[in-house]
């Protein structure tokens, strides 16, 4: 399976697309695409690589908000955000999850232990996972390997949770796509979830 690709009813469909895909998918130049991310007029996150990644909800958004016409298969609903909460406290746990419920088209699952984690990564394919580092021996690098493998790769964003004042490698927090600072405010995790 492809990053960035989910199976659904026997065909692939992106949830995550390059710039070169956009621009294709839109009829437009890759430097334009370039320009509209830069400018702010489509959103985009970037990979520990450097490459720019844009959600498949956001070039809907965008196609709707400016007159973009999209092929009728790749506007189709897709289901709800899967979301794999990786935490050893409970509460908050269950307050993500009751959160992002209440937003709408999210499917929240939470695991409090790295064993639990490796089975939810497997059958639920999480395409969101919020990694609390503060685990009793978590090998974070290690989990990431895990959840970016070949057979898991359906995971575009892994997110680090943990106190700042208590993070000092810079390398480890380069490695994630994003730094969720604890305690948690959930309107910040809410901005940096892909659109769906």
């Amino acid at each position: 399976m492809t990053v960035g690709r989910e199976r659904q009813k026997g065909k692939k469909k992106l949830l995550f697309l390059t710039t070169h895909q956009a621009a294709q998918l839109l009829g437009v130049s890759l430097p334009t695409i370039v320009n509209w991310i830069g400018a702010g007029r489509l959103n985009a996150y970037r990979t520990p690589g450097g490459h720019r990644r844009i959600p498949r909800g956001e070039i809907i958004r965008f196609s709707r908000a400016f007159s973009y016409p999209l092929p009728a298969e790749f506007t189709e609903e897709s289901g709800p955000l899967r979301v794999l909460v990786i935490d050893s406290d409970r509460d908050l746990g269950e307050m993500v999850r009751d959160y992002l419920l209440m937003q709408g088209n999210y499917e929240v699952r939470l695991a409090a232990g790295l064993f639990e984690a490796g089975y939810l990564i497997g059958g639920f394919k999480p395409q969101v996972v919020l990694l609390d580092l503060s685990l009793p021996g978590l090998d974070a690098l290690g989990v990431l390997r895990l959840i970016r493998d070949d057979e898991h790769a359906s995971v575009p964003l892994v997110f680090a949770v943990a106190s700042v004042r208590n993070l000092r490698n810079e390398r480890l927090l380069s490695s994630f796509d994003g730094l969720l600072e604890k305690p948690l405010r959930l309107d910040q995790l809410l901005e940096k979830l892909p659109r769906v």
